[in-house]
């Protein structure tokens, strides 16, 4: 369990009335992550969403570069952000890996039960489902302009 006044305003739980905070709180527990370590990898199953308390973590993606396999950061989450938003999402295959910049302190919820909850309480449910949306959308938005770059990059190489 966590307490509730973690959850308060941050995250997917940024839409949850105080008085519904404390059933979501029962379903998290604390883990420590250290430096260097993956919280998971692209590809792996989702089972788990986390809520980084406090520290860093990047979201990345692993890339071949001169034939060594490398991690390349598309974004830093920070305390608040919310990670591994397909545990919540068919088919719960994670669509980036994550590994600590610093040590960190990250709530996790079984996607299963938070998803059991959600439907439970279907008005605090919304309010999950809308902020997750949110997440979506701005990685996808992220990794859309990093696309788009590398490819005007290209199209600029091309013409010479």
């Amino acid at each position: 369990m966590v307490p509730a006044e973690a959850l308060r305003g941050r995250g997917i739980f940024a839409g949850v009335p105080d008085g519904k905070l404390e059933r979501f709180a029962r379903i998290g527990e604390p883990i420590v992550v250290k430096a260097g370590e993956f919280l998971f990898r692209l590809g792996d199953s989702a089972k788990w969403l986390y809520l980084i308390d406090r520290g860093k973590v990047d979201l990345s993606v692993p890339f071949h570069i001169q034939g060594a396999p490398r991690e390349i950061a598309i974004q830093t989450a920070g305390s608040g952000d919310t990670l591994a938003w397909s545990s919540l999402v068919r088919p719960h295959v994670l669509t980036m890996s994550a590994r600590a910049v610093e040590n960190s302190r990250l709530l996790r919820f079984s996607g299963e039960a938070l998803g059991s909850l959600c439907h439970e309480e279907a008005e605090t449910g919304l309010a999950v489902i809308e902020r997750l949306t949110e997440v979506v959308g701005r990685r996808l938005q992220q990794v859309q302009a990093m696309w788009i770059r590398e490819l005007q990059r290209s199209i600029d190489g091309s013409e010479g």
